[in-house]
């Protein structure tokens, strides 16, 4: 019922006025004093939820706008409000419902479109929220809120050229909105302009020089340049702006590790990280493990998706012993592609947890009664740590996705092996318990379209290309010396670098630098950007003779890569998990005799491949057999001593 009688109206009028004074308490009094005498005034209840809002109270608002959508279930303006209140508690579910609601009420209404497109974009569905953001568009053209929108959903389904159009457009309307800038910037970086993405960055920070994302998103740009030292200074004024900021913290610890080979440093850097739950939830207690029935393994990943953690999680996913475990994932992954689709059906369950806040994840994952949750990311991008710091499971460990502890005390265990992580060498540094497979600690499956190792290229040209596709972050300089030594005692040589970051000009002037300095001619670097699909990035590899490991964060994709395309690759043992993956790659493949203990026989071992053509060619013909019967593609055997790591834990 709306105001109806003048008595009523007039009443309402008192309302109105009462609220534009300010005077809260009388305004309520005066709802109520409606209510009193028509229970079923909806304009009152509006009112009465609109004041309650403003005061901060959310609960007592969502009661009283739930009450107008019980007598008027169009009310557009009450789902709208009831969509904002339960988004800003963290119930997604409930908020896309009331804002899908609005829109069926009113499909042309601005406020609701852009609600209802802004939270299916937050929910990871950026196609389905462009319909609504573009029919909010139209009805506000040029409004650079819902325009920043609309770039973020492109950006999100990797259409560049659309998510362009749509910040520069934004921007020309609000040029000094810093949000804006630092959104072009994210969108340059994406596009690989990481000099133009800076510039943007610069804007952002001239305009509001305490904004934290700017500078932790600056700091992931000069990561992608190789500026590790000036990358940790932006991560670290992020985070004194933003104090406990669990997403600063993780890119701090992550870029140390690509230039700290100190095991106990990186150790003391770990056991500051703190994921900070907020004081009002306390993590659950643990609950007891099931002693009866399939045990519940859950893994939670934003990497369920082509990229480097699933060649290694398929085939385990797959392999699982379905009479003994139950496997469910937690996926917080924001765009679906073809390998999310093939992993769901290894799947018993499968949970999309984009968007939810950490203490909503959590709830979910003791909702579903997980007996081990096993974190796939540490402190690499998107990382969900937070979740275990408030305890989601009665067991928790971490693997594979981070080459170190992740210094959360909650989680127990780290599953690695005795190569990687021999016993005593690395014990102390880890606050979790080291759990230590019998095997590789990994099995890698090529994507189904690899092509062919061919004969290494040196063989017809005479001249040995060397080569390294690893992340421009992890050439540190060490690795430049090395290499350079290299290219030195081997004149007839070259380097290939092949990253990401190569697709920015600056970014190449700034790494051939790094070799000219040591006298090597820029001529005899060759940089090649991002491949446009993966068939073609594997065949790059065709161009390579001998594959350079990184020092000291070896690569694992890249080494696995190599040598699924018969690329022999040297590396260098050192003492942490990071720099010795590659040596137990190696050891697993029959090739253990290509790891080094020191950079002088890194570069004897380097040089003497290159003059050893036969050996080339035998490795480029035998290595993928040797892969595929060995334990390094074996899944299967991965599956059963994981499988057996668990049941220890639950033992313990």
């Amino acid at each position: 019922m709306v105001a109806g009688t003048p008595k009523t109206a007039a009443g309402l009028r008192n309302v109105v006025s009462a609220i534009q004074a300010g005077q809260w308490a009388h305004a309520i009094s005066l709802c109520e004093a409606l209510l009193e005498s028509e229970p079923e005034l909806v304009d009152a209840h509006y009112y009465l939820a609109a004041i309650h809002q403003h005061r901060g109270d959310a609960d007592a608002a969502i009661r009283c706008y739930r009450q107008v959508v019980h007598l008027n279930g169009t009310h557009t303006g009450a789902l709208n409000n009831l969509g904002t209140l339960l988004e800003e508690k963290g119930d997604l579910d409930g908020a896309a419902t009331y804002y899908a609601a609005a829109v069926q009420s009113a499909p042309n209404d601005v406020l609701a479109n852009y609600n209802h497109g802004r939270l299916l974009r937050r929910a990871g569905s950026p196609a389905d929220a462009i319909r609504h953001l573009e029919l909010a568009s139209r009805g506000d053209p040029g409004n650079p809120t819902i325009l920043r929108e609309l770039a973020l959903c492109a950006k999100s389904l990797g259409q560049l050229t659309d998510a362009m159009n749509a910040i520069q457009m934004a921007i020309g309307r609000a040029p000094t909105d810093p949000e804006l800038h630092n959104l072009h910037g994210n969108i340059l970086q994406a596009q690989g302009k990481l000099g133009a993405a800076l510039d943007a960055y610069q804007k952002s920070l001239a305009l509001k020089p305490d904004l934290a994302n700017t500078y932790n998103n600056a700091g992931t740009a000069l990561i992608a340049r190789g500026d590790v030292t000036q990358a940790l200074e932006y991560y670290r004024k992020a985070l004194e702006l933003r104090p406990g900021w669990p997403e600063a913290q993780s890119n701090i610890l992550l870029a140390e590790n690509y230039i700290t080979e100190d095991a106990r440093r990186l150790y003391e850097l770990h056991r500051t990280y703190r994921a900070t739950p907020p004081e009002s939830l306390h993590p659950a207690p643990p609950a007891i493990p099931r002693k009866r029935g399939k045990i519940r393994v859950g893994y939670i990943s934003p990497d369920f998706r082509f990229h480097s953690v699933t060649h290694f999680m398929r085939g385990l996913i797959s392999q699982h012993d379905s009479n003994k475990f139950d496997i469910i994932c937690f996926s917080d992954t924001a765009t679906e592609d073809a390998m999310t689709m093939e992993l769901k059906g290894y799947a018993s369950e499968w949970h999309q947890i984009y968007g939810q806040s950490n203490e909503m994840v959590a709830k979910r994952i003791r909702q579903s009664g997980i007996d081990i949750l096993v974190d796939l990311a540490g402190h690499t991008a998107c990382n969900r740590l937070p979740v275990f710091a408030l305890q989601a499971a009665p067991v928790q460990a971490s693997y594979l996705g981070y080459p170190n502890t992740t210094g959360v005390p909650e989680i127990q265990y780290r599953i690695t092996d005795g190569w990687t992580d021999p016993p005593g060498l690395t014990d102390a540094y880890h606050t979790e318990t080291l759990i230590r497979l019998p095997r590789c600690f990994l099995s890698y499956t090529a994507p189904h379209d690899s092509p062919e190792p061919g004969s290494p290229p040196g063989n017809e040209t005479v001249m040995i290309t060397f080569g390294s596709f690893n992340v421009i972050a992890k050439i540190s300089p060490q690795c430049i010396e090395a290499w350079c030594q290299i290219l030195t005692r081997v004149p007839a040589s070259r380097l290939l670098l092949k990253s990401a970051g190569l697709q920015d000009d600056e970014t190449q002037k700034r790494l051939l630098a790094r070799f000219t300095r040591h006298g090597i001619a820029a001529e005899r670097i060759i940089l090649a950007p991002r491949s446009p699909d993966f068939r073609s990035h594997m065949e790059r590899y065709g161009d390579v003779d001998i594959a350079l490991d990184t020092y000291p964060y070896n690569g694992t994709t890249t080494t696995c890569e190599a040598l699924w395309m018969g690329v022999p690759v040297v590396t260098i043992r050192g003492t942490r998990h990071a720099s010795r993956v590659s040596a137990t790659l190696l050891e697993h493949t029959g090739l253990q005799y290509l790891a080094a203990n020191s950079i002088q026989e890194y570069t004897d071992i380097a040089v003497s491949l290159a003059n050893s053509p036969e050996q080339l060619l035998d490795i480029r013909k035998t290595t993928r057999r040797k892969m595929q019967n060995g334990p390094l593609c074996d899944s299967t055997s991965l599956a059963r001593a994981i499988e057996s790591a668990y049941l220890s834990m639950l033992d313990a």
